[in-house]
Formats: structure tokens, sequence, C-alpha cells
């Protein structure tokens, strides 16, 4: 693939052809000019399909040399490399790298650059550096409760090899991203580049670092909600999760209220947009999750879990108000029983 330019004769030819002596002239690529941002994503666009979403342009000792990067929904980063040859430029690599980990379970797609990628030295090597924004949709939509993952992506000029760190989680209500990086999966968290996006993650008033205990709990609670789902239609047993000393739910109930049964001591609360109940065996003392459902907004539209209370044994009652109607639902909490 070529795209056509103009390529400048040596004055040493020019010379030569005065005199009629005939002189083959021999392309030397270091005498191409390096190709301003707007070149260089102009001649990437014609060479490369889809177009790449960021071109970054440098100077080496064989001559200019553009670096594309797409993003594809994939999880991959494409990275080809232009050169000029004679009479125009053309595609020398194209390698795919796996990037994006993801730390949750909904698949992001690339929206949008937050840093376009430029050249930053660390460690006394060159890097293309650039910061990206992904969503469930692509888009760049800032909704309360949507998941999103902001990146940092290094591009090593002297290896070739590529490595990223992300921030995942979701946007809170004041636009906020709450979430963690993913520095425990890279290969090297204490390198340079490393530590300057850790650093950079840690500065940026945008996001906002989940603590270990809150994440142990948002993931107690989506494992409950996916095995469950049935809970308020057909389901007659109930898959309680295994709560970690460490989750926050754990100390939110030691502090809370409690209903004293047979065998077992339960909580209800609500606890960052949903309302649970954490139950406890009195032998053994491990902790479990015995429900959860998405805090009640509108009282007169929506159900809303009002009391918890022991009826007899293990049997744990769940009252609710729906509107003007009351109901209960009866957990047992030994044999994970539901009745409606």
């Amino acid at each position: 693939m070529k795209l056509r330019v103009l390529t400048v004769i040596a004055l040493s030819a020019l010379f030569a052809a005065s005199c009629g002596t005939p002189l083959k002239v021999v392309f030397d690529p270091t005498q191409v000019p390096l190709p301003s941002a707007p070149q260089a994503d102009s001649i990437a666009a014609a060479l490369i399909v889809p177009a790449p979403a960021g071109t970054v342009s440098h100077m080496t000792e064989k001559g200019p040399e553009l670096l594309c990067f797409a993003m594809a929904d994939s999880g991959y980063v494409r990275v080809s490399t232009v050169t000029p040859v004679s009479g125009g430029w053309e595609v020398s690599s194209d390698a795919s790298f796996p990037c994006f980990s993801e730390l949750g379970e909904v698949p992001l797609k690339f929206a949008s650059f937050t840093e376009a990628p430029n050249i930053r030295q660390f460690g006394g090597r060159d890097f293309v550096v650039m910061g990206t924004l992904r969503t469930p949709d692509g888009s760049d939509s800032h909704a309360p409760g949507t998941a999103a993952a902001r990146d940092f992506v290094f591009y090593c000029l002297g290896t070739g090899l590529l490595e990223h760190l992300s921030f995942e989680g979701k946007y809170l209500a004041d636009g906020r991203l709450e979430g963690v990086n993913d520095r425990n999966l890279v290969s090297d968290p204490n390198s340079a580049q490393m530590r300057w996006a850790v650093a950079s993650f840690a500065a940026d008033e945008t996001l906002l670092e989940l603590s270990q205990a809150d994440l142990l709990t948002d993931q107690a609670v989506q494992w409950w909600l996916q095995r469950n789902p049935d809970v308020f239609t057909s389901a007659s047993r109930v898959t309680f999760g295994a709560l970690s000393a460490e989750s926050s739910l754990v100390g939110k109930f030691k502090s809370a209220g409690k209903e004293d049964g047979n065998g077992y001591r339960a909580a209800m609360f609500d606890y960052r947009g949903y309302t649970v109940i954490v139950a406890q065996r009195k032998s053994g003392g491990d902790y479990l999750l015995a429900w959860a459902e998405p805090v009640c907004v509108n009282k007169n539209r929506d159900r809303l879990l009002n009391n918890i209370y022991f009826e007899s044994g293990s049997n744990l009652v769940l009252f609710y108000y729906h509107g003007r109607r009351t109901y209960k639902y009866r957990l047992n909490l030994a044999h994970t029983r539901l009745t409606r």
C-alpha cells in the first residue's frame, strides 16, 4: 500500500543529469521530513481500514515512522507501523496485542481518548502513552450506575511491547467513577510507567478508589443476584453467599441491630444501593449473605422490605410493604427454603 508523495532529489543527481551522465537515484528515507499531526492522520487513514483511533509520528535513524493505534471491541489493540518508501508510504508492520483485562462482567468498548497518543520517557526508555475511556456501548455516558474503565496504554518504542493499567468501576451520581485498578494483574507493577499510572489515577479527582472491604461487598452482592434471579417469582430455594470477614457487610452487621433465632443471628440494613440481610451461624461464627435487593426508591410504587424477624426456629420472616398492600416471605436459614 502506497500513498504518492513528492520526493526530494539530491543536488548531486541534478548535477549529474545536467552533464548527460545517467545516474540511478537512490531513495533516502532519512531525507523525508516528519509529517505534521494532521498529515500523519491523513496518511494513516489512506493506508489502514478502518482508520486508526490515534497516530503519533517520530523520527528514527532510518527516517520518520508513524505508529497507528486502533482499538478493537474484542479487547485488542492493533499497532500498525507506517514508513516512507520511494514515491510514498507503506505499512511496514502490523500486530495486535491483547489488552484491557475485564475486572467486571460487563464487556467494555473503546469510547474515546482521555489523553491523545504521545511519546514520554520512563526508566530511560521511550513509550507511546495514551489514555482511554471504555463503556458498555462505546459512548461517553456518565449515567449513575454505568460501568466504565479508564486506562493508560504504554507501547515501548524499543521493544515493541504493549502494556496497560486500567481503573474500572461504575459512575456515581456526582459523576465520579468509583472502582479499582488492576495493578496486581500487570507483570511489573513497580516499573516507572506503572508507578506513574497509579499516581495519575490517585491524583485524578474524577476517580474514587474503592476500598478492599467495599470491593468484597460489591462482589458478594453481584454474586448473590446472579445466582438468585427468581426469588420474587418462582424460586423455592435461595443460594446464600459466604462472606469474607474483611467485607464491609460484616463490619456493618457487627454494628447493626440483630434478630436472634435458633442457630442464627440476622440483620437487615441498606448499604451501597442494596437492602441486604446478613446472617451469622452461632456455631462456627461464619457470615452469610442471605438476601439482597435494590434499595426501594419509591415507597408508593415499589416493594419495600420494611422489617425482618424470626418466627420459629431458623425461619426468618421478611415483611414487605408494596403501596398499601403488605405481605411476607419466609426464609429458612438452615435449609435455604423460601416460601411466599
